[in-house]
């Protein structure tokens, strides 16, 4: 838990990462979020940025934030609500299923820009 947030994170070198778990908020309930954060010290910020913003207006329920300036760092995050999730019949399914559709979106990403240098196995992530 770090950053008021209870997440795993995987390192996609160059000092990016991608992750997802849960927000704490000053809500009741946390918010389910995947994302991809850039630290300042990436060497393609700017590609990043450009391609954050692109995808944003692409799919529109994503979220760029930052940076402020040059030594902040900027995330592209999705996420909702626990509370929306706990109505479902089967609320582990749904949550499961948030979290797989969402990362599968965020590997559009990572497929349109291997020049970015990502880490992983590609393979898993179709697989279910």
């Amino acid at each position: 838990r770090e950053n008021e947030r209870y997440v795993i994170i995987n390192d996609q070198s160059d000092w990016k990462s991608v992750g997802c778990g849960f927000w704490l908020t000053d809500g009741d309930y946390p918010e389910l979020t995947v994302f991809i954060e850039v630290n300042p010290n990436c060497k393609n910020k700017e590609k990043l940025l450009q391609a954050f913003e692109k995808f944003q207006f692409e799919n529109k329920d994503w979220v760029v934030e930052g940076p402020n300036d040059q030594n902040d760092w900027f995330i592209l995050s999705i996420g909702e609500s626990l509370v929306d999730f706990l109505a479902e019949r089967d609320h582990i399914d749904s949550i499961q299923d948030f979290f797989s559709s969402k990362l599968k979106e965020l590997y559009q990403l990572k497929e349109a820009y291997p020049e970015l240098k990502w880490t992983g196995d590609s393979t898993r992530v179709g697989e279910k």
